[in-house]
């Protein structure tokens, strides 16, 4: 699934509040744009009043300038324009930085809290087909993927701003070196990402897999530490944890290396290359008083613009190592055969069902069209007041039977009558839940929860 597309399909999840939240950051954003705009002006006309202190070429200045008093140089007015475009985009920057961090964290919870829904009201089959670990390593590493995706593309409208207002500026002052310097840069990031894109997809799909396998180890281990301390197998689970930790850690490395070292390299070419554009203007004798303004006008803006383009290949990179993680919280958010989440059953305010007789008529049950029936044409009839023992051998279906009597699986063929209503009948709905409101179910293997004594029972 393309990149686009995922990430479509998870801002549709949100809600239509969050999407303004976003929109309005995207606001912020183009204000921030033009203050970019403005200080880069600034820094240029600055720049040219230390060399020559006459009016600007530019018509917007020189109506600044009559708001100062006369006594004051074009330098001094400069400076403080300077001063106050830099504190402004300060505050922009800041604020936007905190609102969008802010926005990222609803988003995130918005996001997981869906997720764990969607996983706990799925129907009890699925949790017997699937592995908790994996469900686990869904709801904590996976699903924080989502939350740095929402992040990193807010992260890349901000440096596209900055990037929009700083070459706009560039441009005003000298189209032709702003053209030239733009182009290096963009060309670079772009072979960059090119060369290492594969790689990125390859070591993403990698580390989520490993998580997985890691959370299970993990689970596996500790869940059954009495086994492991009596047969002495720590030597063993610590040897396959650290081979699956230290693959993980180096792949972890290496994508950030890849999303780190270009900002360095293209530094290391903007300096090698203004060099040798200064080397070549004082061999030609050509005076530097013109040039300088330009020159440090293309320095700022570079400092500012190497990095917002870094921001967007390195989040892009993130965006892209993180596309298995998001593939599978976006199967999670769109699995098919969830159980109502909507629709509260309100079972308190409803007259408790009183039992009167279960029946069970042809019924049939596997986990699979070619799988092979665990229950084969049972008829059974329970009446209240009876006390029923079932027995038979080691997968011979008594746990799955009780499973079906009490609705957490629904058989196969065949029908479950129950007060003279049919369990899964389509008029009956709301019918199974009041059904599993009155059941008391004391399992194979107690669950304890952290919590305290009363809170268990």
């Amino acid at each position: 699934m393309r990149i686009a597309k995922i990430i479509l399909f998870l801002l549709k999840k949100f809600s239509l509040r969050r999407n303004l939240e976003i929109l309005s950051v995207i606001l912020i954003l183009v204000v921030l744009s033009f203050s970019e705009l403005f200080g880069l002006l600034v820094v240029k006309e600055t720049i040219s009043s230390i060399t020559s202190d006459t009016n600007s070429n530019y018509a917007f200045f020189n109506m600044l300038n009559k708001i100062f008093p006369n006594q004051y140089s074009n330098l001094e007015r400069n400076v403080i324009l300077l001063i106050f475009i830099t504190l402004n985009t300060l505050f922009l920057r800041t604020f936007s930085i905190w609102y969008s961090l802010r926005i990222v964290a609803k988003a995130d919870n918005d996001i997981a809290t869906l997720i764990y829904q969607n996983v706990i009201y799925q129907p009890y089959k699925f949790h017997l087909e699937r592995n908790s670990s994996e469900v686990v390593s869904l709801l904590t590493v996976d699903s924080l993927r989502v939350g740095d995706t929402v992040r990193n593309i807010l992260q890349i409208a901000t440096s596209i701003f900055i990037s929009l207002g700083v070459v706009i500026g560039l441009l005003l002052v000298n189209w032709k070196l702003s053209i030239l310097s733009f182009l290096l840069v963009f060309s670079f990031y772009a072979l960059f990402n090119f060369k290492v894109k594969k790689t990125l997809k390859i070591a993403g799909k990698f580390i989520t897999d490993a998580w997985d396998i890691q959370i299970r180890l993990i689970s596996e281990s500790i869940g059954n530490i009495r086994n492991v301390l009596l047969d002495n197998n720590q030597i063993f689970y610590s040897k396959i944890f650290k081979k699956l930790n230290r693959k993980l850690r180096d792949k972890s490395s290496k994508v950030i290396f890849l999303t780190v070292i270009p900002r360095y390299l293209i530094e290391s070419i903007g300096i090698v290359a203004l060099s040798i554009y200064l080397f070549i203007l004082s061999r030609q004798g050509v005076t530097l008083e013109n040039t300088i303004s330009y020159i440090g006008v293309i320095a700022y803006g570079s400092q500012k613009l190497i990095p917002s383009i870094n921001n967007i290949y390195s989040s892009y990179s993130d965006i892209y190592y993180a596309q298995a993680s998001l593939e599978k919280v976006l199967k999670t958010l769109y699995f098919p055969d969830k159980e109502e989440i909507e629709k509260d059953v309100n079972l308190k305010a409803k007259k408790e069902l009183e039992f009167e007789k279960i029946e069970f008529k042809n019924l049939y049950f596997n986990f699979g069209k070619n799988q092979k029936n665990i229950l084969d044409n049972i008829d059974l009839t329970i009446c209240r007041g009876e006390k029923i023992g079932i027995i038979g051998s080691t997968g011979s279906g008594k746990s799955t039977f009780i499973d079906i009597i009490m609705g957490l699986l629904k058989p196969s063929e065949g029908e479950i009558i129950i007060n003279g209503k049919n369990l899964y009948g389509n008029s009956e709905e709301e019918f199974i839940y009041e059904w599993r409101s009155i059941i008391s179910h004391v399992p194979q293997s107690i669950f304890i929860t952290d919590n305290s004594i009363e809170e268990n029972i």
